[in-house]
């Protein structure tokens, strides 16, 4: 409600009275909730007239363990307006508040009270087996279980753990069980088999006796141990095997010696584990002792070695000895591998080609290369035909015999018969034809041999 600016036109009149008063969540600036007005004489009212104002409530104080929102204005804090407190993680207002809404009240107070935050405690118990522990069950702190003597976390091994108190007010982890001490149970994949007692709780005093697979020896013990006992015994601190217990690894075979096996090479790598398979062959021209052009030997256990042992390539491979060829003769009769023999024809023989001889190989195929042809007799060139005459006989090798003919009326000067000789010429000079002694008749050239 609103007075009248001139009082003398409106009832109140001069010296009245009006009482205003502000609705809820409202106020005049000196925080009353009620003002009076009174008419002048010169139709003012006074005090002058003002208008009631919101109510704004003071900000939140910054709170312990927590922060505030939604009061960054004047506007924030306004009547009926809400600030939100947050408590921090691992605090809380309550067993269940973790947040706290506040509202600005007409009593230009904050309802409910904002207070601090104050840090979470874990009630519920931590379950644990043949421990004790001294618990600190403040949010974020470790509480330390220990084992009873003999006895070890069964998932870690350890005689000592924590159990810390989270942001749920649950204890993490919350079940801490204790079991006797035992050893380590042995690897599924040790390539061996064993017998003790109990597969799930190998204790102290359990002896274990383990056999190395076909093919494995126990690790880093030689190549000759597949057996182990061993016996589980308790320290101060855990429990272990003792001897300790190694896992089974392959046999290998000892390592060939090339060195020692003469002329050998292998087509493999060169493994030497067991079931390992090496091929062995000889290098070109030699051959194992066994007769076998190629090796197999495989790596055996029981005991640990190569079978066959590898031998030497001790022998030299042979070349078939070679025979007389007729009219030829040798110049060795070696027969081994890489050896040399000359074949070389006898006198008045020649190979094809006028080839006098040649040079054979002994392979690694125990074969002679070349193979040559055989000799053949030496070729004289051919005589020249007389004029006025013939010359019988169509055959030039050595040994074979030429005849000279003349026509009628015409006489044969000179050897009727001449013969191809060793080195490849006529034993006699060629004859000619003529009328009388001193005349000479031939076709062609002169004669080769003794003219």
């Amino acid at each position: 409600m609103r007075p009248a600016v001139n009082c003398h036109r409106r009832r109140p009149t001069y010296n009245s009275k009006i009482t205003f008063e502000c609705g809820i969540g409202y106020h005049y600036s000196n925080d009353d909730r009620t003002r009076t007005f009174t008419c002048l004489d010169d139709q003012t009212w006074s005090p002058p007239y003002v208008p009631c104002e919101i109510i704004i409530c003071p900000p939140v104080p910054e709170m312990p363990f927590a922060t505030l929102s939604n009061q960054s204005s004047d506007e924030s804090r306004f009547y009926d307006k809400y600030v939100q407190i947050s408590c921090f993680i691992g605090y809380e207002y309550s067993d269940t508040v973790e947040t706290l809404d506040v509202r600005c009240t007409d009593a230009i107070t904050w309802e409910p009270s904002p207070i601090g935050c104050i840090i979470k405690h874990c009630t519920m118990p931590i379950y644990m087996k043949h421990a004790v522990a001294v618990p600190v069950d403040e949010y974020n702190q470790h509480t330390f279980v220990q084992c009873f003597p003999n006895y070890e976390y069964k998932d870690t091994r350890q005689l000592t753990r924590t159990s810390i108190c989270t942001a749920t007010k649950e204890w993490d982890p919350v079940e801490l069980d204790c079991i006797l001490r035992r050893c380590d149970l042995i690897d599924e994949d040790v390539h061996a088999t064993w017998d003790y007692p109990s597969l799930n709780l190998p204790s102290a005093g359990v002896t274990v006796e383990v056999l190395c697979d076909e093919g494995y020896r126990i690790q880093d013990m030689g190549n000759t141990d597949k057996l182990q006992n061993s016996i589980c015994i308790d320290t101060e601190v855990t429990s272990l095997w003792d001897p300790p217990i190694f896992n089974c690894e392959y046999v290998h075979c000892d390592p060939i010696d090339f060195t020692r096996l003469n002329r050998v090479r292998f087509q493999a790598d060169h493994e030497t584990q067991w079931s390992t398979v090496l091929r062995l062959e000889c290098i070109t021209g030699w051959e194992f002792s066994l007769d076998a052009p190629v090796l197999s030997v495989t790596c055996r256990d029981l005991p640990v070695r190569w079978d066959p042992l590898p031998v030497s390539c001790d022998l030299i491979i042979q070349c078939p000895t070679l025979e007389d060829r007729p009219g030829s003769t040798l110049s060795s009769t070696l027969t081994e591998y890489l050896s040399e023999v000359t074949i070389t024809c006898k006198q008045g023989l020649e190979f094809p080609g006028e080839v006098p001889s040649f040079v054979v190989l002994c392979e690694g195929d125990k074969l002679w290369t070349p193979n040559p042809p055989p000799c053949e007799r030496v070729r004289c060139p051919p005589p020249p035909y007389p004029r006025n005459g013939l010359r019988l006989g169509d055959s030039f090798r050595y040994t074979d015999n030429v005849t000279f003919t003349c026509n009628n009326g015409w006489y044969l000067i000179g050897s009727e018969v001449t013969t191809c000789s060793y080195n490849k010429n006529w034993t006699n000079p060629f004859p000619y034809c003529g009328t009388h002694a001193g005349t000479r008749n031939f076709v062609g050239s002169c004669a080769v041999g003794g003219v």
